[in-house]
């Protein structure tokens, strides 16, 4: 009965090594050939009722409001036979598709392979199910990552604010989400680019299973985590991400879990996508959209940044037509200013105070958004001398005295494990105030010449600028006796001696 069951349930097999270590396609028989062109029907006819029933719905709602009882008694008879015969016909196609699978010997041999490695996963197993080419979703499981709990929000409530018309609208906006909200932010999910990529997709199918919503992307980039540290011996300290687009979501979510991670690089990326669904969405029904991102498609990338105190860097793409909320490649509306904006307030807050705070933030503020919307690097140079820019060397000094006060502050207060926020901005002038900023914003964000999907420049794959590890803000006394690490700050202890690199010679303060 379990080979029966084999076959019904089976992935569909593309290609199989033949006994010369040859790669064939597979061949599968009349059986088999007829009622996969019928599954394949079914699902194109599911995937096209997904993305249209809110342009049918109107027109369903009419002929049920003007319809009589004799009428609508009439139509839901013939849906309702509609529907057994299409059960009918996919129960044949599975009957007879399970006949072609037993009468054809390559895919029986793949079935008997599949079968022993489900049972235990050898090495011998896997080399023998390496010679098949089949749907990853029945690849029998290799690694299987620990479940972890959801990071707490740093301030502010959990959950957004209760709706008196939650009963209604919460169904509505999941159902919005789950038909073509998730498709709309993830397209890769969607049938269609499934099929364009099919060809170049060889080995074992590889392609996702499900739909990426939050939580589920959570879950991939944790066991892409714990397998590299489990399994690969991979040390967090020894592991920085590269995320495009919206994987900023996932990596900002692995370096707020992991703040010991080398450092990140975040390209084309954004601080919160909920304008960036506003835009792409009608704007009578903006209200509703916001709606549905807060409860089911929160993507805050910016508040998980906030978390994380190691090494970025933020690329933004000057002509970006996806994460912009003007015109295509319209600088100042690009939302990776904001992410830039939330970090800079998180780290430097007596420079650029959050929204509301007190400290005279508006100047710097306009000074930084004129900036911010300037990608050239001509731009930028004519931009800075026409402010007063004091010069790199000067900003410098002044991150080095912040840094120094901080070092000293921790060594002899002990007031927490974080090096941020700085205090950099106390004491200093507007000039010199704006132009540290300016210096910082430079730092951590880099201006790429490209739109979107324009592969990533090598020369911008290097590690970010950090004032934690910049040689011009550390003297040779702070290197012997404070070190960065996991994002807190460890002290050396006199009786080992503070040249000593042992794990033993370093305490956190």
């Amino acid at each position: 009965m379990s080979k029966i069951w084999d076959f019904i349930s089976g992935p569909r097999l593309y290609r199989y090594l033949d006994s010369s270590s040859q790669s064939q396609p597979y061949e599968a028989n009349i059986f088999e050939a007829i009622p996969d062109y019928i599954f394949g029907t079914t699902r194109f006819c599911i995937g096209l009722a997904q993305w249209g029933w809110p342009m049918a719905l109107p027109y369903m709602l009419k002929q049920a409001l003007y319809s009589s009882a004799d009428q609508l008694s009439l139509r839901c008879q013939s849906a309702l036979s509609y529907s057994i015969g299409a059960v009918c016909l996919l129960l044949c196609a599975a009957c007879c598709r399970t006949l072609g699978r037993s009468l054809n010997p390559t895919y029986s041999a793949f079935t008997q392979s599949l079968r022993k490695a489900r049972r235990g996963f050898t090495a011998e197993d896997k080399e023998s199910l390496s010679k098949y080419d089949f749907d990853f979703w029945a690849w029998p499981v290799e690694f299987k990552a620990t479940q972890t709990q959801p990071l707490q929000p740093a301030s502010g409530p959990a959950e957004p604010v209760p709706h008196p018309l939650d009963w209604l609208l919460g169904p509505a906006s999941r159902l919005l989400v789950q038909t073509i909200g998730i498709r709309m932010t993830y397209p890769g999910c969607t049938a269609l680019m499934n099929a364009v990529v099919r060809p170049m997709l060889q080995q074992t199918r590889a392609r996702l299973q499900g739909l990426p919503f939050p939580e589920t992307e959570r879950e991939f980039i944790e066991t892409v985590l714990q397998f590299a540290q489990q399994r690969l011996g991979f040390e967090p300290g020894d592991t920085a991400l590269l995320a495009w687009s919206i994987g900023g979501y996932s990596a900002t979510w692995a370096a707020a879990r992991q703040p010991q991670l080398r450092y990140l690089l975040l390209d084309a990326t954004f601080d919160n996508i909920e304008e960036l669904a506003v835009k792409a969405m009608p704007k009578f029904a903006s209200w509703f959209v916001r709606y549905a991102v807060r409860h089911h498609l929160r993507l805050d990338n910016a508040e998980q940044l906030c978390r994380y105190p190691g090494p970025v860097k933020i690329i933004r793409r000057t002509q970006d037509e996806m994460i912009t909320t003007g015109r295509p490649g319209e600088l100042v509306t690009n939302r990776g200013n904001q992410l830039l904006l939330a970090l800079l307030r998180r780290r430097y807050p007596n420079l650029l105070p959050a929204p509301g705070a007190a400290g005279g933030a508006s100047d710097g503020l306009i000074v930084l958004n004129c900036f911010l919307a300037r990608g050239q690097k001509a731009q930028l140079t004519e931009y800075l001398a026409s402010v007063g820019y004091i010069g790199d060397e000067a900003c410098l000094r002044h991150l080095a005295n912040s840094r120094r006060r901080r070092l000293r502050q921790i060594g002899n207060q002990n007031p927490g494990r974080q090096i941020y926020p700085l205090d950099i901005g106390v004491g200093l002038g507007q000039a010199d105030r704006v132009s540290v900023l300016l210096f910082l914003a430079g730092k951590l964000m880099v201006n790429m010449e490209s739109t979107h999907c324009t592969p990533l420049t090598p020369g911008l794959f290097t590690p970010p600028w950090s004032e934690l590890t910049e040689p011009a803000l550390c003297d040779e006394a702070e290197l012997q006796q404070f070190k960065i690490d996991d994002g807190q700050l460890l002290i050396s202890d006199p009786s080992v001696g503070p040249s000593s690199e042992s794990d033993a010679s370093w305490e956190p303060v």
